[in-house]
């Protein structure tokens, strides 16, 4: 009678693209080697995949999220001092005088994204998964 429920980011978009270059460039100032490709979280075939052989079924719903500052810069300095993610990345980076490459290419992103030219926003999909035992 349980249910799990998990969301996910599609593979697509600013969000992606920004943990995307994040992720590669830590990776290799670190020497980390590519990792398998990642598992579609986000993909209805995928979950079913997974979870129809223990006689569970997939439900998906379309969400979004808005991200939304005064700026893109004060997003990318709020973003680089709070999201544990980022604050350790940077602090990789710093050691390897990458940060304010990794930095400048963040806000790259981040402008083109931006829904708002007066200050920052910008609306990132993401989908809910429901699963249940099947009836």
């Amino acid at each position: 009678g349980g249910r799990i429920v998990l969301s996910a980011w599609p593979p697509d978009g600013a969000l992606q693209e920004i943990s995307g270059a994040a992720a590669g460039m830590v990776k290799a100032a670190l020497g980390v080697p590519e990792g398998p490709p990642q598992f579609g979280w986000h993909d209805l075939d995928a979950l079913s995949a997974l979870f129809a052989p223990h006689g569970l079924r997939v439900e998906l719903a379309e969400r979004s999220v808005e991200f939304t500052g005064p700026s893109v810069e004060h997003y990318l300095d709020e973003q680089a001092s709070t999201h544990p993610m980022a604050v350790s990345g940077f602090a990789v980076l710093q050691r390897h005088g990458r940060a304010d490459e990794l930095r400048g290419r963040l806000r790259e992103i981040l402008e083109a994204a931006n829904e708002d030219p007066g200050a920052f926003r910008l609306t990132s999909p993401y989908v809910v998964a429901t699963v249940r035992a099947d009836d």
